[in-house]
Formats: structure tokens, C-alpha cells, sequence
């Protein structure tokens, strides 16, 4: 629905092209909106599996460079760090504190002022796990790895250099594992998360 009404507003608008074309440098900043699925199995003394979300609104970061090597093509790279604040389960909780990803991307341009645009790369994150039963308190800090899939659209704004884009990934993280926390030792925890972003912002662009 997001995507539907942006496209529709885009329509409102005459086509301009850049002046210099979409080669070159870019930054930009973003609103980030994240909902991730938490599968996690116990084994031990108690041994089930429960999934759990963990949903949340923060923000970050991106630069790149794209290279119009075709007139309606172009290809790029793009690196950025998020903030998705996303903390998702109960007595099993867990966070991903910060979100880095290093990304190629290849997108089409209908018109000169409009890119649709896939991408796919390497993540990391700085993930925070906290298991509490009542009692002690574990806690666990780890960089997860992953690789993320997902595209977006941009929109050059009339007579300028800045661009408004939205923009969806999705990304597998690697699974993490923690054997008998001090939280409850007779358990042992694996846990897998699969990250969901949606992002927002404005990019400046440069020739």
C-alpha cells in the first residue's frame, strides 16, 4: 500500500532529468522500520521451540555511488548502518543494536527522474541476547553475519540534486547459540532471526 500511494504521487509530477545524470556519489539518511521472526528451540531439561517478533522504528545512515552505464540502466554499490531498534521476545529476549550492510544494486530508469532498483549484499549486526526466568539474569553479545535481498524506488525532487526513496530488505541471519546460561543452566538455547526493513529518506546526490 506504501509503495502503491508513492507511485501514485510520483505521477502528479513532470519527468526531470538530472543534469548531470545518476553517475556519481550519493548519501543519504532514512527512517527505518523493522519487523523481525525469532524462531527459537530449547533443549535439556525443558526442550520445545517458540517463535517470538520483534518489531520496531529507528533510523541510519547510507553513501554509495552509482554509474549510469546504459541510458535507461544503471549499476552501484551502497554501505549503511541502521539503528532498527527491535527488541522481540519475553523470558528469551533479543536486539539487534545496530544493522551494517555492504550491497550491489542494478536498477532500470523508466523515466530520467525515477530508478527501480534491486540490491543484494552482506550484513552484520551487533545482537544483544537477555534470558530471564526470575532469577539470574544471562546476557550475550555477538556480531551476527548475514546476507539480505530486497530493492526500492528513488525519485529525483524537481530542479535538484536530492531524491527521495523507499526501500524494503529482507535478510537471513545466521543462527546464534548460548549452553547453559547462568540464567537457567539446565537448558541449552539455539535461536534463529530473519530481519525484515523498511526504510524511507533522502539522498543527495553529487556529480
Amino acid at each position: 500500500m506504501m509503495m502503491r500511494s508513492f507511485l501514485a504521487a510520483l505521477l502528479l509530477f513532470p519527468a526531470a532529468a538530472l543534469a548531470q545524470g545518476w553517475t556519481g556519489p550519493f548519501v543519504g539518511a532514512e527512517l527505518t522500520g523493522s519487523a523481525d521472526g525469532i524462531a527459537t528451540s530449547e533443549s535439556g531439561a525443558l526442550s520445545h521451540r517458540f517463535t517470538a517478533s520483534g518489531t520496531g522504528i529507528g533510523g541510519g545512515v547510507n553513501l554509495g555511488y552509482d554509474w549510469q552505464a546504459w541510458p535507461s540502466a544503471l549499476v552501484g554499490a551502497v554501505a549503511g548502518v541502521d539503528g532498527p531498534n527491535n527488541p522481540g521476545g519475553n523470558v528469551f529476549r533479543t536486539q539487534d543494536d545496530v544493522v551494517g550492510f555492504l550491497a550491489l544494486r542494478a536498477g532500470y530508469l523508466p523515466r530520467p527522474d525515477l530508478l527501480w532498483y534491486g540490491q543484494t549484499g552482506l550484513a552484520l549486526a551487533d545482537e544483544t541476547v537477555s534470558i530471564d526466568f526470575g532469577g539470574p539474569v544471562s546476557h550475550l553479545s555477538r556480531t551476527a553475519t548475514g546476507y539480505s535481498l530486497g530493492g526500492g524506488v528513488e525519485w529525483v525532487l524537481p530542479a535538484s540534486r536530492a531524491s527521495v526513496f523507499l526501500d524494503y530488505q529482507h535478510i537471513w541471519w545466521d543462527g546464534g547459540s548460548i549452553s547453559a546460561p547462568a540464567a537457567i543452566p539446565s537448558v541449552n538455547f539455539r535461536w534463529q532471526r530473519d530481519g525484515n526493513l523498511l526504510k524511507a529518506g533522502l539522498s543527495l546526490r553529487f556529480d
